[in-house]
């Protein structure tokens, strides 16, 4: 299943507009990271619930993309 749209350069966009240059960092070097999040459906309906969700996220924006030197346009959220 592809997803309908990816982060792209800061902003959400339609998933055949994400292509990458091929002298980005991510082909270049693989600058890359990738945080697994796990996530449930609520028993009593379609709601998904984050497990550590702010856990998650921290580590991935203060540690993972620390250290291979990734940044974001804009901060993430809190």
């Amino acid at each position: 299943m592809k997803p309908m749209s990816t982060w792209m350069n800061g902003r959400i966009v339609p998933w055949k507009q994400s292509v990458l240059h091929v002298s980005s960092d991510a082909i270049l070097r693989g600058a890359s990271v990738f945080e697994g999040i796990r996530a449930y459906r609520r028993a009593s309906g379609d709601d998904l619930v984050l497990f550590r969700a702010v856990d998650h996220m921290t580590r991935l924006f203060a540690t993972s993309m620390r250290v291979v030197r990734l940044e974001l346009p804009t901060p993430p959220m809190s």
